[in-house]
């Protein structure tokens, strides 16, 4: 790069760094559109509109980006509240399911450029810092103006350039630093001042067409783009529909997105639901439900409130407004914590209350409930209550959990029982927060068409009689009131949105959900007495009895009544939530893990005999993901050997059994695996942990063993522990070609060997490790002392047996010795045909020369050291044996050569 070129680069960054929030967002997303038709980009071998992403994926993946660049377009506009804490990781999945055909090269492809375009402008709405915005945004720049940079002393010049892109980069500087042009105005100003360049006319006809061929009403975003390409006045009513887009609608896809959006713009669908959530998390005994009654005006006295046994909901009005308040308060005994995945949604209001008397310090009492908040509920406001100060002084390090959860929106201590007295105005404070922050939700609700609305009324009305709704009597009140089988917006949308947004819960996979559950409360009150029973092992006959004879009121005053008929419902669902299993071909008989006995039962498992992986949790492991692991595979599981915090599973398919265990003070799930066929029931297990974790958001880190037949460095002393080391550090490593991992205590580990043992050839290909050969199979994973033998089975040699029996000091390689001159002879001999052969070996055998390349070089090395390691020389030949096998003809030399070596050493 010129130094010219590099001055101009850094004058750049150091203006862009120096301008208002707004225009810098402005002018990201100006170049965030430029680059959008580039999106429709053909591969190579598909010419399809938009064969970036798979067919499955294209609409979906569009509307993130699309949704990225109108909130950054509000948030130029000083207008937007969106969180980009939970837009911006999808638009980066997004990124990432660019086909790889359209990242070769060491260039990035237009298409790629785009899509990092797109995210830099919602980072600019983020909490990103400015210098790393400018550095971004000239790092996009760069490619496309590198020619008229190169040719300049001063950014200034670029009003000579000669490209397009140069032309149009010397109006937009002029632009962002005349202090006369508003943020709104430079948005509004024509995407090219100039002739475009005919590559990018043609794109962009193409992403027009591509829009048009999508259908499911992308025609909305070509009117939204089209906007911003002609420099016309910003739609504020198109704008605004696409901002205010509710979870409910988006988790329905593109074509129930583009049609709500479409139905909003036509004014048809106009009338709110006016219902929010607002959901009270905490321990136990923190006092939620006493808030609850502060809001409500009502008075606490201390000691009275008995433990909510489960939800208790209760409904709000709130003050001035047609909105009502739906308060869920959660149960905070440890039991039920696997049932919140059932209710905590992201589309709510969370108002998490910490005991200032707690044992568990507040804020230890917050990250654990604000880790459940992340994990089920996305990025939803909290609200930080902070109870009893009356009583003990609050120690709770707020700076540390803003800066952790950008979600929270407040702290407010209190203490509920003075609420009324001394502490009243600590009170009010919260009571007015509290009313805003629901008022905020409320603007993200879902409207309905009138019809919609009507049949929504009558549900209600409904609700006051019955806690069911038969399948055949929701579809005469949808047709009575006009709504169709419209499948975008008929009933069938209805009824998915009102199951989402909890009016009404439906499951449609189970065999005795011939109707739905009109009352929520009915459903959660079920679930949870079932849990508070204490009885893991429940039959029907169990619930009937429990539920029956029950007489219970929910929050509207309705009585909810358990006919023996539909207790099996209740049963079903926790089924279908993965919080029991059957008891083996019974089906009336119901196992609820998180019931099971805490005590470990006796089971004969060699740990030391296996292999190990381990999933560890940096603050919170949820609840819930135990059990579901135990529920998904309990035909597995060995003689009914499970526990509430451990399980034996014996394979049905592999020659492997598996012990599984879960420390919740750890935070930590481990894996030990027995078996000839362990490295493949190892990846079963560890995909069904991995869609278990894909569907939360929760931070975690997984650790493999670093076994001692993998060790190089055996001339050190044998470490005391088992080491592990960081997964997908280790992973890092073999992408990059390195074939040595340096462990935290010194010891050095062949990567091939460490990978090989958990490592099957699909998980292989899943962590793109395409620069080296893994191996390995069944292996002491233990410290054994003295010259024990390592074996190593299943080896890419054939299946052989490739260490022997004391494998060290079974060679003479002492200084001079004749066998080591004739080892150093055969490995020259053996470089000089790696030399050869990578001239000769054909081009799809490049990751097998490298690997070749490298073990020699070790080789060359290791017979010229001090002290020769006679194990790292057996596992290098065996190493160059596999890959050189793999050549074929052209890798016959090399092969040869390792072969000699490899009997010199037996």
């Amino acid at each position: 790069m010129s130094e010219n070129n590099q001055e101009a680069i850094d004058i750049l960054e150091e203006q862009f760094t120096k301008l208002p929030k707004e225009k810098l967002a402005a002018f990201a997303t100006r170049l965030a559109l430029r680059f959008l038709p580039s999106l429709c980009e053909p591969s190579p071998t598909r010419k399809i509109p938009f064969s970036i992403w798979t067919k499955a994926q294209r609409a979906n993946n569009l509307i993130v980006f699309f949704r990225i660049l109108n909130s950054s377009v509000m948030q130029a506009l000083g207008r937007d509240k969106t969180d980009f804490d939970q837009i911006l990781p999808q638009a980066q999945r997004v990124k990432a399911r660019v086909n790889r055909s359209h990242q070769s090269g060491k260039d990035m492809s237009d298409a790629d450029m785009a899509c990092t375009a797109i995210l830099l402008a919602g980072m600019t709405a983020s909490y990103f810092p400015s210098y790393t915005k400018a550095a971004a945004m000239v790092s996009c720049i760069k490619p496309k103006f590198m020619g008229d940079l190169e040719k300049t002393e001063e950014v200034n010049d670029l009003e000579d350039a000669r490209t397009p892109y140069g032309k149009q980069l010397a109006t937009e500087i002029k632009l962002l630093h005349d202090e006369s042009v508003s943020a709104e105005a430079f948005l509004q100003h024509p995407l090219w001042d100039c002739d475009p360049p005919e590559q990018w006319k043609s794109s962009c006809i193409e992403f027009e067409k591509g829009l048009s061929s999508l259908g499911n009403g992308f025609e909305i975003w070509r009117r939204w783009y089209s906007n911003f390409l002609q420099g016309n006045p910003l739609d504020d009513q198109l704008l605004n529909k696409i901002h205010d887009l509710p979870e409910e609608i988006i988790a329905q896809g593109a074509i129930a997105t583009n049609a709500y959006i479409a139905a909003r713009l036509r004014q048809t669908a106009i009338k709110p639901l006016n219902r929010v959530r607002v959901i009270f998390i905490g321990y136990g005994d923190s006092g939620k439900t006493s808030l609850i009654k502060v809001l409500h005006g009502e008075p606490v006295v201390e000691g009275r409130e008995p433990m909510t046994p489960g939800i208790d909901i209760r409904e709000w009005q709130v003050p001035d407004t047609e909105i009502k308040a739906h308060f869920w308060d959660f149960g905070g005994q440890v039991m039920v914590h696997a049932t919140h995945q059932l209710f905590l949604r992201s589309s709510c209001l969370y108002v998490l209350v910490v005991n200032a008397r707690a044992e568990i310090s507040a804020t230890e009492q917050a990250q654990y409930w604000l880790e459940h908040v992340r994990s089920f509920g996305g990025n939803a406001p909290v609200m930080v209550v902070g109870n009893r100060i009356d009583q003990a002084d609050l120690n709770i390090d707020m700076g540390l959990l803003r800066e952790k959860y950008q979600n929270i929106v407040g702290y407010y201590p209190l203490s509920c029982t003075q609420a009324q007295g001394r502490f009243a105005s600590h009170a009010n404070t919260f009571r007015d927060a509290f009313r805003r922050e629901v008022l905020a939700i409320s603007t993200h609700q879902v409207m309905f068409t009138e019809e919609q609305f009507e049949v929504l009324q009558e549900l209600r009305q409904l609700t006051r009689k019955q806690s069911f709704l038969p399948k055949q009597e929701f579809d005469q009140i949808c047709n009575s009131h006009g709504v169709s089988l419209d499948p975008v917006q008929g009933r069938r949308w209805l009824l998915d949105v009102l199951d989402k947004l909890g009016v009404i819960i439906h499951f449609p996979q189970l065999p005795f959900a011939d109707g739905y559950v009109l009352n929520p409360r009915w459903l959660t009150y079920g679930v949870y007495k079932l849990m508070y029973g204490q009885k893991a092992r429940i039959d029907i006959n169990d619930i009937v009895r429990l539920l029956s004879d029950e007489k219970v009121i929910d929050e509207a005053g309705n009585e909810l009544r358990y006919p023996s008929d539909k207790c099996r419902l209740i049963m079903d669902a926790m089924r279908e939530f993965k919080l029991s299993y059957p008891l083996g071909d019974d089906e009336k008989t119901i196992i609820i893990p998180a019931l099971l006995p805490a005590e470990q039962a006796v089971i004969k498992f060699d740990k030391s005999a296996g292999l190990s992986f381990e999933y560890s949790f940096d603050v919170f492991l949820p609840r819930h993901i135990f059990p579901q692991l135990i529920v998904g595979r309990h035909q597995e599981i060995f003689e009914e050997c499970v526990w509430q915090t451990g399980v034996h599973f014996k394979s049905g398919v592999f020659d492997a059994s598996a012990l599984i265990t879960a420390d919740y003070h750890a935070r930590k799930i481990s894996i030990w695996v027995i078996g000839s066929n362990a490295k493949e029931y190892l990846a079963v297990l560890r995909d069904d942990l991995d869609a278990i974790l894909q569907r939360i958001d929760v931070a975690y880190q997984e650790y493999v063993v670093l076994p001692e037949n993998a060790r190089l460095n055996l001339e050190q002393r044998m470490p005391l522990n088992i080491e592990k080391a960081p997964y997908r550090q280790v992973l890092a490593y073999a992408s990059r070609g390195e074939f040595e991992y340096i462990s935290i205590s010194g010891n050095i580990y062949d990567i091939a060997i460490v990978l090989g043992n958990v490592v099957t050839t699909k998980r292989q290909k899943l962590d793109m490790i395409n620069q080296i050969k893994v191996y390995g199979g069944v292996v002491n994973m233990g410290n054994s002392t003295g010259n024990k033998s390592i074996n190593v089975a299943n080896s890419a040699i054939s299946g052989s047996i490739v260490a022997a029996d004391d494998v060290a000091n079974s060679f003479n390689l002492s200084a001079g010795s004749v066998e080591l001159e004739k080892l150093k002879q055969l490995v020259e001999a053996l470089q000089s045909r790696v030399n050869e052969l990578k001239t000769s070996a054909p081009p799809d055998s490049a990751g097998d020369v490298l690997e070749i390349s490298a073990d020699t070089n070790v080789l060359v090395n290791e017979v010229s050291a001090e002290k020769p390691s006679e194990s790292r020389i057996r596992r290098r030949i065996d190493g160059i044996l596999s890959a050189a096998k793999s050549i074929g003809v052209a890798g016959l030399p090399v092969l040869e050569g390792a072969v000699a070596i490899k009997e010199l050493l037996s």
